[in-house]
């Protein structure tokens, strides 16, 4: 009998569906990236920093039996064994710490597990895109199987949905598509480049058995 105006069920539905802590943050944002043949396509894309934090403060998958962390000591290195079981373990795990020169009782690796697969948007099956989704290294497997830990950061469309047919004839061609499409790519995953490197990284106080904060 006394329905909210337009805006306040927006931002209800923002809240519900984002959280109240990230809402404004976790909403898809669109941006113009101008191919290497001079058009313009928008993108759609999320921060990526963003949907990190949404994970890492997931309580329900943030628990100690989810990660493939030692809860009594959560910066323990994991040794090379005669079975190879989960990321953690076998020569890519320890030579990248190594690499990274990761600080006792300060710094635990945080592998990204990336994916990328076609999905279709219509009845027809003509329009699709490509989501670029991430979850966590920390979880364990039966975790990452699940879909509520994994998040989008982007999605790469067609060209031919998004061009104009002059422009379209001159990317239409192997080279410039695959070229196109990495242009894409390489837009959506700059935030998680910028936090890779030596002397990158993310801060966050990760609470182990409410005992350890990192």
């Amino acid at each position: 009998s006394n329905p909210v105006s337009r805006k306040t069920f927006v931002n209800r539905m923002r809240t519900k569906t984002y959280g109240p802590n990230f809402s404004k943050h976790l909403e898809p944002k669109v941006h113009d990236l101008i191919l290497q043949h001079g058009s313009r396509i928008p993108v759609v894309y999320f921060s990526f920093r963003a949907v990190l934090a949404s994970l890492l403060s997931n309580k329900g998958l943030m628990k100690d039996e989810n990660l493939l962390l030692n809860p009594n000591n959560p910066f323990d290195s994991i040794t090379d064994g005669m079975v190879l079981s989960d990321l953690n373990s076998g020569w890519w795990h320890r030579e990248t710490c190594k690499m990274f020169r990761l600080q006792p009782q300060k710094d635990i690796l945080l592998p990204i597990v990336l994916f990328i697969d076609g999905s279709t948007i219509d009845s027809n099956q003509k329009m699709n895109v490509e989501p670029i989704t991430f979850t966590l290294g920390i979880f364990n497997r039966s975790v990452r199987s699940k879909a509520e830990a994994w998040r989008t950061i982007g999605y790469i469309e067609k060209l031919k949905h998004v061009l104009s047919e002059p422009i379209l004839s001159r990317a239409n061609n192997s080279k410039n598509k695959l070229q196109d499409k990495h242009s894409i790519i390489k837009f959506i995953l700059r935030e998680l480049i910028e936090l890779q490197g030596q002397d990158a990284g993310c801060k966050w106080d990760l609470e182990i058995q409410s005992l350890y904060h990192i």
